[in-house]
């Protein structure tokens, strides 16, 4: 079987929509891990500090992050980060002692890597590879079915 065959099958449509949305859901890995790495710089600076109240507050750029924009866009009132970090009336950021934990459950980058993100690209070529193969046997057991 060559490399072509297998990364393509029997049907070059059906190669299309499926890489369509491995190439999708491996942009959705890098974002994801984007995200976490930018925020997880924030929590895990405002935890070793511990900005844990509005008297400990500090801004983005007391603690060197000042310059990032995505921060703050992922810092408005209607996302998930903000209902975690909180935000004085001055603009200055801490980490209520009840969301710690979440905070670092959710947002902490010590997990994260480059190797995540290549096992995730090994990982999503695979299952194209599989499932391109494994398709048309599944469409002909469901063509007999009925």
């Amino acid at each position: 079987m060559t490399l072509a065959k297998l990364l393509t099958g029997d049907n070059i449509t059906t190669a299309s929509i499926i890489w369509s949305i491995i190439i999708g859901a491996f942009i959705a890995v890098v974002i994801a891990f984007i995200n976490k790495k930018t925020i997880g710089k924030l929590v895990d600076k405002l935890l070793a500090l511990p900005a844990d109240s509005e008297e400990n507050a500090v801004t983005l750029d007391e603690i060197g992050l000042g310059k990032k924009g995505s921060l703050r866009y992922a810092l408005r009132p209607s996302s998930t980060l903000s209902s975690i970090v909180k935000k004085t009336e001055d603009g200055r950021l801490y980490i209520q002692e009840d969301q710690q934990y979440r905070a670092e459950k959710i947002y902490t980058q010590s997990r994260l890597s480059v190797l995540t993100l290549i096992l995730s690209a090994i990982i999503l070529i695979v299952a194209g590879s599989v499932l391109l193969n494994v398709l048309p046997d599944i469409v002909e057991i469901v063509k007999g079915a009925f």
